[in-house]
C-alpha cells in the first residue's frame, strides 16, 4: 500500500549508502566468524547450528533494513511497525552512525537523514490520535534568553510578549486542546514523557538530541523537528510553525488540526 510522504532525497541517498555499508560489514564480521568458528577444535553439530544461527539473524536483519530502504523509495506502508521501529532505533541507527564515522561523513548531517527517516516511518506508520494523547515538547531555549520568567513547569506563565516562539507555540497547543511541556534537557524530557505518557510526540531540538530522544522513546511514535539556531545551540533558538502544524496535521488529521 502507497502512502504519502516527502522526504529529502539527499537524506534518502545517504541512508541507503550507509543502509549497504553497514550490511556489508555484518556480512564481512559473519564470514569470519564462520571461517574462525570452523577451524576451532569445537563439536562440528554445534559450530554448523551457531553458524546457522547467526547467518538467520544477519540475514534478517538485512532483509528488514532493505525492506525499510524500499519502503521509503516507493512509500508503501510498514507492516508490524512496532518490533520493526524497535530493531530500526536500537540497531540500524547506531549502526548507521558508526558507520558514517568510519566514512569519515558529518555526524550533524548523519542526524539529519536519520530525523528525517524517522519521520517517514512515523508517517508510513500513519498512526492517528486523540488530542490529550498528542504531547508537543519544546527545548527550553525557544524562550527569550531575556526573559525572566519561568515557564519550564507552566508554559501558562508566558506573559505572550512574542519576543520568542512560546507565544505562538502556546496559542497552537490550546487551539488545539493538545499538551505542551519546556524541558532544559533529554533527562528531563525523559522524566516528562513518563508522567505524561503519550502515545505520540511532536519534540523540537538539536540534532543530538532528537535523536537520542527518538531512540530512548521507543515504543512511542516521535516526529522529530529541528529547531533553528541564528545565535548559535541552546540560546534563542526559533522554530518553524508551519513545520509544527504539519506534525499535528499528521497525528489528529488534517480536518482535526487545520
Amino acid at each position: 500500500m502507497r502512502v504519502k510522504g516527502t522526504m529529502d532525497e539527499k537524506n534518502k541517498g545517504i541512508f541507503a549508502g550507509l543502509t549497504l555499508f553497514a550490511i556489508s560489514i555484518l556480512v564481512i564480521i559473519n564470514f569470519g566468524i564462520v571461517k574462525l568458528t570452523n577451524s576451532q577444535l569445537l563439536g562440528g553439530r554445534f559450530i554448523a547450528i551457531f553458524n546457522l544461527i547467526l547467518t538467520a539473524i544477519i540475514g534478517s536483519f538485512g532483509a528488514l533494513t532493505l525492506f525499510l530502504v524500499a519502503a521509503l523509495y516507493f512509500n508503501w506502508k510498514i507492516p508490524c511497525f512496532s518490533f520493526n521501529q524497535k530493531i530500526y532505533h536500537r540497531i540500524l541507527f547506531p549502526l548507521i552512525i558508526f558507520s558514517g564515522r568510519i566514512l569519515n561523513i558529518s555526524k550533524e548531517r548523519i542526524q539529519q537523514s536519520l530525523i528525517d527517516i524517522n519521520n517517514s516511518i512515523v508517517k508510513l506508520r500513519g498512526i492517528k490520535v486523540k488530542p490529550d494523547e498528542l504531547l508537543l515538547l519544546l527545548p527550553h531555549c525557544l524562550q527569550n534568553s531575556n526573559c525572566r520568567i519561568k515557564l519550564i513547569n507552566n508554559l501558562a506563565n508566558c506573559c505572550r510578549c512574542g519576543e520568542c516562539s512560546i507565544k505562538d507555540l502556546s496559542e497552537i497547543g490550546i487551539n488545539q486542546k493538545i499538551r505542551l511541556s519546556l524541558a532544559k534537557g533529554g533527562t528531563e524530557a525523559r522524566k516528562i514523557l513518563g508522567e505524561i505518557k503519550p502515545k505520540a510526540v511532536i519534540a523540537v531540538a538539536c540534532e543530538r538530541d532528537l535523536i537520542s530522544g527518538i531512540i530512548d522513546s521507543y515504543p512511542i511514535s516521535v516526529y522529530g523537528i529541528i529547531n533553528n539556531r541564528p545565535f548559535g545551540y541552546c540560546k534563542d533558538t526559533c522554530i518553524n510553525l508551519r513545520a509544527i502544524r504539519d506534525g499535528i496535521d499528521l497525528f489528529l488529521g488534517e480536518e482535526i488540526a487545520s
